[in-house]
């Protein structure tokens, strides 16, 4: 089991050790080019850091994205250095590494944080992922089970504050959810007649008309709630 704040192992079992580590690393030739270098601030996490990003990091969708390459580049090396980090006495290489793309990664600085999830004998099992300042994670689903995790909830909590991050839930609820949804509303009405009307403030006609649904969010004080019609 993987305990909060445990070191890779005992050769770096100190910041100083990784620190110093990442000083010869990051001196070296293929590191200087990509304009990549390693950051340690935990013992049991790795950061893989661009800073500043270059115009030869972007093209992301053809746009100033970081590119997907660049980007697989440091998840590549954030989790191979878990890897070796954890028996720095063998060689080691990266046997698979899956990847999942939410958004166009943008601004001028991009880090990327690995740790462990599992180690063992042959295999070692390691998870990465980059949020950046002014980055939106973006819950889509319900798992189930009652698992319980244990994590650094002030690291967390400073990271959002003072990172400008966001992070929000969603569910793509089912045509009979919206129909419940629906026969509840009616049912309300009956019982407290008006409330309906005093509560969806604002109608707006179709989906396209896109700036006027921007416009009531941003401007429109007295829109408790705006709703799209889609058909009539």
């Amino acid at each position: 089991m993987i305990r909060e704040g445990e070191p890779f192992s005992e050769t770096y079992g100190t910041l100083d050790a990784l620190r110093a580590l990442a000083d010869s690393w990051n001196a070296s030739p293929p590191m200087q080019r990509l304009g990549v270098r390693l950051d340690f601030r935990r013992v049991d996490r790795v950061r893989a850091v661009i800073d500043p990003v270059e115009p030869f990091h972007r093209g992301g969708m053809g746009t100033d994205a970081v590119n997907g390459v660049v980007l697989a580049g440091l998840f590549d090396l954030a989790i191979g250095t878990v890897g070796w980090l954890t028996r720095p006495d063998t060689r080691s290489a990266t046997v698979n590494l899956a990847m999942t793309f939410l958004r166009p990664t943008r601004g001028n600085r991009v880090t990327v944080e690995a740790r462990l999830i599992r180690g063992g004998t042959n295999l070692t099992f390691a998870a990465a992922e980059i949020l950046g300042p002014g980055g939106v994670l973006v819950l889509a689903s319900v798992t189930g089970g009652d698992r319980t995790y244990e994590g650094p909830g002030d690291r967390i909590n400073q990271g959002f504050g003072l990172g400008n991050k966001v992070m929000v839930g969603t569910v793509n609820a089912h045509r009979d959810d919206f129909a419940m949804g629906v026969q509840d509303m009616l049912r309300a009405e009956a019982f407290f007649p008006g409330w309906l009307e005093r509560l969806l403030t604002t109608r707006i006609e179709g989906l396209a008309a896109l700036d006027q649904i921007r416009g009531h969010f941003r401007d429109d004080s007295g829109a408790i709630k705006a709703y799209v019609e889609v058909a009539p």
